[in-house]
């Protein structure tokens, strides 16, 4: 039984009636997930460590009736967005509490898989949604070192140990096996989407699953999103007055709190800081 639909006690009858209104209204909880998805410790960073307070305590509250899900993601680990989605859908299915998604700027790639933790999805019109895909990159540098006159020296055991190796030449074995990779990892990005989504898709796996990005009016009608809507307005809709919205506090460091800062939550800085902090990664 979720918190919103356990017993109220008969003694509050004897209290003022706005005191009362108040100790019986339905709550909702309203968790951000915003930046780049990494397991780096930094508090900007989503991941299962960062968040996992959080998560708990938007699910802590008595006669919790929701809990609204703010994404504000470029994407990233494919890992720590699995973990994340999972430790959110646990907690709901747990509690019995539904858990509501509302996109900002862009739920992309990994962004996406977050949103996907929602039974219901939202976008505001010009939000970015999609890049249903998986990616890897590195540099290959193997000809400036020759003209920087540096020599390169490797010791391995095992044939596939200086995978990817930025120092030589690309072989063609080694991309076979980031290709095997990238598809393993593909499937289970789709496999993920449908379980969630199911019958609400009605793109083609093509044209779904192919990296494309749409805005949030292309994404409703290939069932990506259930609706176009802003958190506010859907509150006011559904419970009007008669709520307590509880908004947590995105992590943030005890310095950056003591002085009264936040931390850089530039996601075009973040995207392009992570990039060259994770060559050679696989990034949804």
């Amino acid at each position: 039984m979720s918190g919103a639909q356990s017993k109220v006690s008969p003694l509050l009858r004897f209290l003022p009636t706005k005191i009362r209104n108040q100790l019986t209204k339905p709550v909702v909880s309203v968790l951000r997930l915003q930046g780049t998805i990494s397991s780096q410790k930094s508090k900007k960073f989503i991941n299962l460590e960062n968040t996992r307070k959080q998560i708990d305590k938007a699910f802590s509250p008595k006669r919790l009736a929701s809990v609204l899900l703010t994404v504000n993601s470029p994407g990233g680990s494919p890992v720590q967005s699995d973990l994340v989605t999972s430790y959110i859908q646990k907690k709901a299915s747990k509690q019995q509490v539904p858990v509501v998604v509302f996109v900002e700027d862009m739920a992309a790639s990994g962004g996406y898989w977050l949103a996907c933790a929602g039974s219901e999805i939202f976008a505001s019109r010009s939000s970015v949604i999609g890049s249903l895909g998986v990616i890897y990159f590195n540099l290959g540098i193997q000809e400036l070192i020759q003209k920087l006159g540096v020599e390169r020296r490797v010791i391995t055991a095992g044939d596939n140990k200086a995978l990817m190796d930025p120092l030589s030449p690309l072989k063609e074995g080694d991309v076979k096996i980031i290709k095997t990779m990238l598809e393993n990892t593909h499937k289970h990005f789709v496999d993920h989407v449908k379980k969630n989504r199911g019958n609400k898709l009605t793109g083609s796996d093509d044209a779904l699953f192919n990296g494309g990005i749409w805005t949030a009016e292309p994404a409703l009608e290939l069932g990506l999103i259930d609706g176009i809507a802003n958190m506010d307005d859907y509150i006011e809709t559904k419970f009007g007055d008669n709520v307590k919205v509880i908004r947590l506090k995105p992590p943030t460091s005890s310095i950056a709190e003591a002085f009264g800062a936040s931390l850089p939550t530039n996601i075009e800085h973040d995207l392009i800081k992570s990039q060259l902090e994770n060559f050679g990664k696989l990034r949804i």
